[in-house]
């Protein structure tokens, strides 16, 4: 994708001398270019249709889908309450801290009146390596693509027994455009958790006291929760050596085991478990995990 990019400038430079006659020209390092490339780029469009404004008049779409209709079917009502299968995908665009360029001086280039989405340069700049080129209109530090799968397929269910077990698979992307040093950051992080968990009264528990066993009468909650997650982030160069770097990212491992007992209507009992285990992926980072364990006492004071 990132390869598309750096072909798009040169699609997106030609689009824009065509439609601006006011005796400039547009560097492929521009601003002017950079975003729309960036933009065809990331969201799989055609540089040649894709608009030429920062600022984009369509939304990406966001949208979520839960189906429960499983539950229904004979062959599952014998063995789940409930069985959910989950879909969902968010997406947003932002354009950080833009203001107006100082070479733009008349109130009807950057009056309030002005329209933000079509910003069409006028000036064009006499100093540097970037003379005889457009001044855009807004200077802008930074653009941004997040994408998340949350989950990209999930499933919930809930046995008659009152067992509950939950998967899920997620995927997030977070693509970062820095006009300054035209770098493009790149952080792909993917995730599998998985959940069981059960309720149970009159719990006999595996010791005894003067010769008889304990049984909890009320309610013993326990669940199980595992992660797996593979992060990575990437910094890409449209010039230079070393043009694709890793700077961060690992294999994060984490297991969490509960355990709570209601005793009565105030007083709640919870034993925990966490161990978590991190692997880096660059070598300026060192693999270390942490183990925390205990107990909690939750004691209610309300009426």
């Amino acid at each position: 994708v990132f390869e598309q990019f750096d072909t798009n400038r040169y699609t997106i430079q030609n689009r824009l001398e065509r439609t601006n006659t006011g005796g400039g020209s547009f560097n492929e390092n521009s601003q002017d270019v950079l975003i729309p490339a960036f933009l065809a780029a990331y969201s799989g469009k055609d540089p040649n249709k894709v608009g030429l404004t920062p600022f984009p008049k369509i939304p990406l779409p966001n949208w979520r889908v839960d189906y429960a209709g499983l539950s229904r079917l004979e062959a599952f009502r014998k063995i789940f309450s409930s069985f959910n299968l989950q879909h969902s995908y968010s997406s947003n665009y932002s354009v950080r801290n833009f203001i107006s360029s100082l070479e733009y001086t008349d109130p009807a280039d950057v009056g309030l009146n002005r329209r933000l989405r079509n910003p069409t340069p006028s000036i064009v700049s006499d100093t540097g390596q970037v003379a005889g080129s457009y001044v855009p209109v807004y200077v802008m530090s930074q653009v941004v693509i997040s994408e998340r799968f949350a989950p990209l397929i999930g499933v919930e269910a809930r046995t008659l027994s009152r067992i509950t077990a939950r998967l899920q698979y997620n995927a997030e992307r977070i693509v970062a455009l820095n006009l300054s040093n035209r770098q493009v950051q790149e952080l792909r992080s993917r995730d599998v958790t998985a959940s069981i968990g059960f309720t149970r009264n009159n719990t006999r528990l595996p010791f005894k006291t003067q010769g008889r066993n304990i049984v909890l009468k009320n309610d013993l909650q326990f669940r199980c929760d595992a992660t797996i997650r593979d992060t990575r982030t990437v910094q890409r160069k449209l010039e230079g050596a070393n043009a694709n770097t890793s700077t961060a990212g690992g294999l994060n491992f984490q297991f969490k085991p509960t355990v709570n007992y209601v005793v009565n209507q105030r007083l709640n009992v919870q034993g925990y478990f966490e161990r978590t285990v991190n692997t880096p992926h660059i070598t300026s980072s060192f693999p270390n995990s942490t183990t925390r364990f205990g107990f909690n006492l939750r004691y209610s004071l309300s009426e």
